[in-house]
């Protein structure tokens, strides 16, 4: 008999990943990494714009802020939409323009493994993913949104995050609610983003198993109803009509259209008719904004791919067949047209917005999906070399056109984008903020305050007034208005009244000019700010006036 022998110890087990899940991690660390590196502050010096309110509507987004923070549903404005708000809410109380800068920064930095793994989920290799989200981590424009106070970064990652979540049903069907509810945040993130549900739900139905793909569509749409409905319990809904009419404006500031045809149909249908009349010329427009967003080296070799996006649409199958022909595995998931059909349909909105001379940065939102698409084209041109490599090529080169061409472009994205990020002035900003401080100090607490400075009013918590008087520069008109406000602040006596004076430009009407002096010569200054090109006056004004002594 062999006597027993002992067992040998057991050595210990390693944790090892795939060979393909650490090249996908290790892409999305790079990514990160990317995204990291322009956050201000963390590579560089420390920069005062976390600290200031800088973006766009950047005042109404700060109240939005603060009256979810607090509590004060009743004073959610419903022409704000409720993602950015939600978001900014989760990172803590630490400051309301803090908070909301922090969020923006950890968008951007999710963003490009978001458009990393959206491509990824559309069957594109990782070298060509690696590359879309290294242009889209690097492009100036998008950076620039990040650093900026508002709502402009949220549009831009929940878009593709939304068509991403999608690709969950590919796992599981029931998975649909996930994806739904991810939809639901991106289409609440803004008025453009209300048909983003569509280009979701088509995602889908393409990507989900044939026999599940109409309890897919189910999950999803339920999932995205419930989450819809639990974000508007809290935020009110503006409703269709005023929704319509806020649409109308953007496109039309005519007030155009059938006589006698009342409110926003009237403004609408002179809406669709400035559409109808810009649309032809909308996409070439958007196509040459790309020389605004990349360098020109940069910009001819993404419309070289856009080329051959279309050739690569044309001989997908093609190039499968021929990567298979050289002993390389063909590409797992929905069909190659599928990717192409959906991305488009995600920048429909695009040539509308650019027809209705919308701001250049509701379009510039859809650049990561924009760029998507392109790089895509970069991914058409590397199967057709593959298939194209004669039999006698080296095997260990078949099928490695892809990862070869993306990451010596993602280099050469990233050191022709990286240094041109220029530097945003602030000067505006920081005078909003000196003003809002001597409001603090000045202004009792909680009372009104009737200021052009939007932004200043934000960093207290006093309450804006806005002002459409006085009708005409005379005294009794000035009286007027003051009755006429009295209204917004009805528990209180006296109105803080801020008269900024700029130069060169002064934007006041001869009216409004009239009763700044009026108010400087009659009711006490309370405190002054000047600096080279503004002068700021806060002066005590009571609801019922009597005449100055």
């Amino acid at each position: 008999m062999t006597p027993n022998r002992p067992n040998p110890t057991p050595a210990p087990r390693r944790l090892q990943l795939p060979r393909g899940a650490a090249l996908e991690l290790a892409a999305v660390v790079a990514l990160v990494g990317l995204g990291l590196y322009h956050w201000p502050g963390l590579t560089g010096a420390p920069t005062p714009q976390d600290h200031l309110l800088d973006g766009m509507d950047a005042g109404e987004w700060a109240d939005q802020a603060r009256a979810y923070a607090g509590g004060r549903y009743a004073a959610l404005d419903g022409h704000r939409m409720p993602t950015w708000t939600i978001l900014a809410g989760l990172v803590g109380n630490i400051g309301v323009p803090e908070a909301g800068h922090l969020m923006n920064h950890l968008l951007q930095v999710a963003l490009a493994p978001i458009v990393y793994g959206l491509g990824r989920a559309w069957g594109m290799g990782r070298g060509t993913s690696l590359l879309a989200g290294a242009v889209v981590a690097a492009n100036a424009v998008l950076v620039l949104a990040s650093r900026r106070y508002g709502v402009d970064p949220t549009v831009t990652t929940l878009v593709p995050l939304c068509l991403l979540a999608a690709h969950l049903v590919r796992l599981r069907w029931w998975l649909g609610p996930v994806a739904g509810g991810v939809a639901a945040l991106a289409t609440a993130s803004h008025f453009t983003t209300l048909p983003y549900p569509v280009p979701a739900a088509l995602t889908v139905l393409l990507v989900a198993r044939p026999a599940e793909r109409f309890p897919a569509l189910l999950s999803f749409l339920a999932g995205l109803s419930l989450a819809w409905g639990a974000i508007f319990l809290v935020f009110p809904w503006i409703g269709v009509n005023t929704l319509l009419l806020s649409v109308a404006e953007s496109a039309s500031h005519e007030a155009a259209g059938v006589p006698g045809t009342p409110g926003w149909e009237r403004i609408l249908g002179a809406a669709v008719v400035a559409v109808r009349q810009d649309l032809p010329g909308a996409a070439a427009e958007y196509a040459s904004r790309m020389h605004a967003v990349a360098p020109p080296a940069l910009v001819t070799f993404l419309l070289a791919g856009l080329g051959a996006t279309g050739v690569g649409l044309g001989a997908a199958h093609t190039g499968r067949r021929a990567r298979r022909n050289r002993g390389v595995p063909e590409p797992t998931g929905p069909a190659p047209w599928a990717a192409g059909v959906v991305l488009l349909s995600a920048l429909a909105p695009v040539p509308v917005l650019l027809a209705m001379h919308a701001a250049p940065r509701y379009s510039d939102n859809l650049l990561p999906i924009a760029i998507l698409l392109v790089v895509r084209g970069v991914a058409a041109a590397a199967t057709l070399i593959d298939g194209a490599l004669p039999r006698s090529w080296p095997r260990a080169l078949a099928g490695r056109s892809d990862a070869i061409l993306g990451v010596i472009s993602s280099f050469w994205a990233v050191a022709a984008t990286a240094p041109g990020i220029p530097t945003a002035s602030l000067e505006g900003a920081v005078v909003d903020q000196e003003v809002g401080a001597l409001l603090a100090e000045h202004a009792p607490p909680g009372s009104c305050v009737v200021s052009p400075m939007r932004d200043a009013v934000a960093y207290t918590d006093l309450r804006f007034v806005r002002l459409a008087c006085p009708a005409s520069p005379t005294e009794p008109a000035f009286r007027a208005c003051l009755s006429g406000l009295a209204w917004q602040c009805p528990d209180q006596t006296t109105l803080t009244w801020l008269v900024l004076e700029r130069t060169p430009l002064d934007e006041r009407t001869v009216a409004k000019k009239a009763m700044d002096e009026w108010a400087r010569r009659s009711y006490p200054v309370l405190g002054e700010h000047r600096t080279r090109t503004t002068h700021v006056s806060l002066i005590e004004l009571p609801f019922e006036v009597e005449a100055p002594p």
